[in-house]
């Protein structure tokens, strides 16, 4: 066989090609500094003081101004204070003139009391001594009355004996004995007669009876009889008891 055929190498690739070279930049001139402005120079550090001067002015004026805000303030708080106190003075003084009025009329009250709780004790002393006089003198009065009572019923009690006479039919020594109620008005004149326990024998009582009316007008009762429960404000009531042995 025929031998193989020899391979034929490819050829190196070609280089890029090269790039353009830029175009150079235009240069800028400078100019050349120029020297300082001394008149600008002076313009700006005057102005820059006569900034720093009112900033200053400004921050005296704004210190001053909250000086015066502050002591403002304060005095306003001062006056606050002080108005407050003038009112508590007040308060307590209103209060304690208050309080002293009340005691004083607390005192008056219990003054008044203590007169009035003692008059009254008095008054009741000087009722009850006026009251006891009375009573005694009334007491005393109503012993008198009495005395006068008893003496006036046995004056009126004789009358009626001198006006009786014993009926025959009827002995002396029976002992027979009946029981009279007789009212006598103030001038003495007899308002009734009532037979208030009969003796058993009619006879008896009719005499007896007969001598009550018989002995009429009788003697005034005495004034003071008024004070005795017999006395009814026009008349006396008397009772009488007649025994036929002693009439």
């Amino acid at each position: 066989p025929p031998p193989p055929a020899a391979k034929v190498a490819s050829p190196p690739p070609l280089p890029p090609p090269p790039l353009p070279k830029p175009e150079p930049k235009p240069q800028v001139v400078h100019p050349a500094p120029k020297g300082p402005d001394h008149a600008l120079v002076e313009k700006k550090v005057e102005e820059k003081s006569l900034a720093d001067i009112r900033e200053r002015l400004a921050a005296r004026r704004a210190e001053a101004q909250r000086e015066e805000e502050k002591s403002q303030r304060q005095e306003a708080a001062r006056q606050r204070q002080q108005k407050a106190a003038r009112q508590q003075a007040a308060e307590a003084t209103r209060l304690e003139r208050e309080r002293q009025q009340l005691a004083d009329t607390i005192s008056r009250i219990k003054a008044e009391e203590q007169t009035r709780v003692a008059e009254a004790r008095a008054g009741a002393e000087r009722e009850q001594r006026v009251a006891a006089i009375r009573a005694a003198a009334a007491s005393q009065a109503v012993v008198v009355a009495e005395g006068h009572r008893s003496t006036y019923q046995e004056g009126v009690g004789r009358a009626i004996k001198s006006n009786f006479t014993l009926p025959p039919n009827v002995p002396k020594e029976s002992k027979l004995v009946t029981k009279m109620r007789v009212r006598v008005d103030l001038a003495g004149e007899l308002l009734d007669v009532v037979l208030e326990s009969p003796s058993g024998n009619q006879y008896f009582d009719d005499a007896v009876e007969r001598a009550v009316k018989k002995s009429t007008p009788l003697q005034p009762p005495p004034d003071d009889l008024s004070l005795l429960d017999a006395f009814d404000g026009s008349a006396v009531t008397l009772y009488f008891e007649f025994r036929s042995d002693e009439l």
